[in-house]
């Protein structure tokens, strides 16, 4: 699938069954559950959401599972801003 930018973080879900990819721009969301080997899994992408981030940089599950948590690029005038973004899917 395109990743128009570079992979900036990536996490595991705390039950293994998604896994989410960070690029600069976007974070895609990955069902293991479907696609039990991550190399098919990676052929079926769920674009969670485009980055608010200037330049994103780093993504990870929180310890439900259940929201993402990311920031982006630290410039020199300001501190690296957090967000937290609530997950839903369809068996929820």
């Amino acid at each position: 699938f395109p990743m128009y930018n570079a992979v900036t973080g990536a996490d595991f879900a705390p039950d293994g069954k998604r896994f989410v990819v960070r690029t600069y721009a976007m974070i895609y969301e990955f069902d293991l559950e479907a696609y039990p080997e991550v190399p098919k899994a990676f052929v079926h992408p769920f674009p969670r959401f485009e980055s608010m981030e200037i330049q994103g940089e780093s993504v990870t599950y929180d310890s439900d599972g259940m929201s993402l948590i990311t920031s982006g690029e630290r410039f020199t005038s300001s501190n690296a801003t957090m967000h937290l973004f609530q997950c839903h899917h369809d068996d929820d």
